[in-house]
């Protein structure tokens, strides 16, 4: 019978674990994100901390590797520090078999080992694609902000930022572009940068007001991860 959500996340972790092979890998047997790569998820606190916005789940062989060896380290990279699997197994939870790397380290060794084919149609390919290949690529070559490119294309903010940074819209170019990092480097803080998420303005009003995460996300248009950075300080950190 499914184990019930009752205590912390590490009250309940091993029993959706398989672990009947010692040394081999230990498949999650628990909820699985079919449209994010495969891999186990779970939600709740962890020992007393909530690790993910309130209604998100967490990747359990990060939730493992975290019980085994503490906190993730920051990483200046664009997508931080990732946990990585030396067995390829997206379901496996032994802490054995994770790495602690970079998203730069993950690609190339997705290239390496020609897990880059897409399961499903991707990007313009996409029957729910908002923008054809040709706009993608003036969206990238473009000079305007997010915002007035947004209402240029008649898309949302975060569409366009996911088309410019390669979230989104990605067959149709060699994975190996990944390895070079973010597209923009303009060399200018906050909202002086065409790519930046959110103007000087916006990030004084997020670090002043009780609006949660999830809420300025969804009235912006972005990830609640990106308003939870600025408002830490994380990002915009030349505003006072």
């Amino acid at each position: 019978m499914r184990a019930t959500r009752v205590g912390e996340i590490q009250d309940r972790f091993w029993s959706r674990v398989d672990k009947s092979d010692p040394s081999g890998c230990w498949n999650w047997t628990g909820t699985v994100n079919m449209t994010g790569g495969g891999y186990g998820v779970i939600g709740g606190l962890l020992y007393g901390k909530r690790l993910a916005p309130k209604g998100r789940r967490l990747l359990a062989h990060r939730v493992s590797w975290i019980m085994a060896n503490g906190d993730i380290p920051e990483s200046d990279e664009y997508h931080g520090s990732v946990i990585l699997h030396t067995c390829d197994n997206p379901l496996c939870v032994n802490p054995a078999h994770l790495v602690l790397g970079t998203q730069k380290a993950n690609v190339h060794d997705m290239l390496q080992k020609k897990r880059n084919v897409p399961v499903r149609p991707v990007g313009t390919k996409s029957k729910r694609a908002k923008l054809t290949d040709e706009q993608v690529a003036e969206i990238r070559a473009s000079d305007l902000g997010t915002v007035a490119l947004a209402e240029k294309y008649g898309v949302g903010r975060h569409t366009i930022q996911r088309a410019r940074y390669g979230r989104s819209y990605a067959e149709g170019e060699e994975a190996s572009t990944l390895l070079a990092g973010p597209r923009v480097r303009t060399g200018l803080k906050g909202g002086s940068n065409p790519a930046a998420k959110l103007t000087d303005e916006l990030v004084r009003e997020i670090r002043s007001s009780s609006l949660s995460a999830a809420k300025w996300a969804e009235k912006l248009g972005i990830s609640a991860e990106a308003v939870g950075m600025a408002r830490r300080r994380k990002t915009y950190k030349h505003i006072p």
